[in-house]
C-alpha cells in the first residue's frame, strides 16, 4: 500500500496516538507489523474519507481513554496485562466459534479484534496456547487511542479505528470478533459496524459477536453495580439475542446462530483468601470501581464491602437463566487447584456467529 504526498502531508498533520501522528504510525505499521500494514486502505484515510474517519474518532467514548481525559483507561489496562488468564476461559471459546467450518485458526489466518482494548484476546490466545503455537495473526482494534498506544507498546499489531469505520480493506480478514464492550457502540451505528465486519472479510469468513442478554445478572453487574460505582458511569444498552440475530442477517450473514458461552474471571491465590482477595481487588481495578476503595481512587480497597457487593451481583438464583452443567459454580467460589486455590466468579454471555458466504 503506497499514498501520494498530498495524504502524506494529512497524515502528518493528524495526531493519531499519543506522540503519533497517522504518518508516523503508518510507517511504524510497515516497518514492525506488515501483516497490519498490507491490510489497511489508503483509500479509506485519504481527501474527504478522512474526514469521514475524523469525525468517527471525534464522536467517540472516552471512557477507556487517559483518567486525566475522562476515562478509566489505565487501571483497565494495567488489570489486563497483569491477569492474562482472567478471561481465558470466556475468550477462548471466541476464537474457536470464530474458526472456519474445515478446521481451526492457524497462522494462516487473520482475525481482526475489533473492540481489542490492549490487546486482551490477542495475549490470552498466546499465553494459553504458548508462542510457538500455530495461530492466527490477531490484529488489535479500538478507537481509544491509549489503549491502542498500549498495545503497540507490547508489540502487537494494532490500530485505532472505530468498529463503525474499518481501515482495513475489503475481504482482508478471516475473521471478525466483536467482544466485551459491543454495548458501548451506538445502538443507531451497530449496523454500521456489522456491515463494516462483512466488507472486511473474506467469503467463508465468520462473525463472532458478543453480549449479554439485557436484564439478566451479568447485564445489572454493568448496568447497576459499575454503573454506579465507577467515575465513568456504565449507561449502555446491552445487545440481546434478538438484536444480535437481526444485525447480522441485516448485514448479509447466513447460517447465523446465537450460543451461550460460560465467561468467568478466575483469579488465583496460594490460600482461599488470598484467592477471593485477588479477585476482589483485580475487579475493582479493572472497572475503576472507586467508590468501593476506603478513600477514593489511589487508596486501599475496602474489601469486606466490595466483595459483599461482588458476591450480590455474581450469585445465580434459582430464577437467573443459567444454562451450563450442574457442576458449574452459580457464585463466587474457591476451589483447590495444584499448589494453591483458583476463586472463580461465573457469568453468562450470549454469543452470535454468521459467516459471510458470498
Amino acid at each position: 500500500m503506497t499514498a501520494g504526498g498530498a495524504p502524506r502531508r494529512l497524515w502528518a498533520e493528524f495526531a493519531y496516538l499519543p506522540g503519533m501522528s497517522l504518518l508516523d504510525f503508518m510507517e511504524h505499521a510497515r516497518a514492525h507489523h506488515p501483516e497490519l500494514h498490507g491490510r489497511i486502505a489508503a483509500e479509506r484515510i485519504s481527501g474527504a474519507a478522512l474526514e469521514v474517519f475524523r469525525g468517527h474518532i471525534g464522536s467517540a467514548f472516552s471512557h477507556f481513554e487517559t483518567r486525566e481525559q475522562g476515562g478509566r483507561g489505565e487501571a483497565f489496562g494495567e488489570a489486563q496485562r497483569l491477569n492474562a488468564r482472567a478471561r481465558a476461559a470466556g475468550i477462548l471459546p471466541l476464537f474457536e466459534l470464530a474458526a472456519p467450518a474445515d478446521g481451526p485458526l492457524t497462522r494462516e489466518h487473520c482475525v481482526v479484534d475489533v473492540l481489542g482494548g490492549n490487546g486482551t484476546l490477542a495475549r490470552t490466545l498466546r499465553d494459553v496456547r504458548g508462542r510457538d503455537a500455530d495461530l492466527p495473526v490477531v490484529l488489535t482494534s479500538d478507537v481509544a487511542a491509549s489503549m491502542v498506544a498500549d498495545a503497540l507498546r507490547q508489540g502487537l499489531p494494532a490500530i485505532r479505528q472505530p468498529a463503525q469505520y474499518l481501515l482495513l480493506a475489503d475481504g482482508t480478514a478471516d475473521a471478525v470478533i466483536v467482544a466485551y464492550g459491543t454495548h458501548h457502540i451506538p445502538p443507531g451505528e451497530r449496523p454500521d459496524a456489522v456491515r463494516e465486519a462483512w466488507r472486511v472479510l473474506r467469503r467463508g469468513g465468520r462473525i463472532v459477536m458478543q453480549d449479554f442478554e439485557p436484564g439478566t445478572l451479568t447485564a445489572r453487574w454493568y448496568s447497576e453495580l459499575v454503573h454506579q460505582n465507577s467515575p465513568t458511569g456504565h449507561d449502555f444498552a446491552h445487545l440481546g439475542r434478538a438484536e444480535m440475530t437481526g444485525l447480522l442477517e441485516g448485514a448479509g450473514f447466513e447460517r447465523v446462530r446465537v450460543v451461550d458461552v460460560y465467561d468467568p474471571f478466575i483469579l488465583h491465590g496460594r490460600t482461599p483468601g488470598e484467592a477471593v482477595d485477588r479477585m476482589v481487588d483485580y475487579l475493582v481495578a479493572l472497572y475503576s470501581l472507586d467508590t468501593l476503595r476506603v478513600a477514593g481512587p489511589g487508596t486501599p480497597v475496602d474489601r469486606p464491602r466490595a466483595e459483599a457487593l461482588i458476591r450480590r451481583y455474581s450469585t445465580f438464583g434459582p430464577g437467573e437463566p443459567f444454562p451450563f452443567p450442574p457442576a458449574t459454580p452459580r457464585e463466587l467460589s474457591v476451589a483447590r487447584d495444584g499448589d494453591g486455590y483458583r476463586a472463580e466468579l461465573p457469568r453468562v454471555a450470549q454469543v452470535a456467529v454468521g459467516e459471510r458466504t458470498s
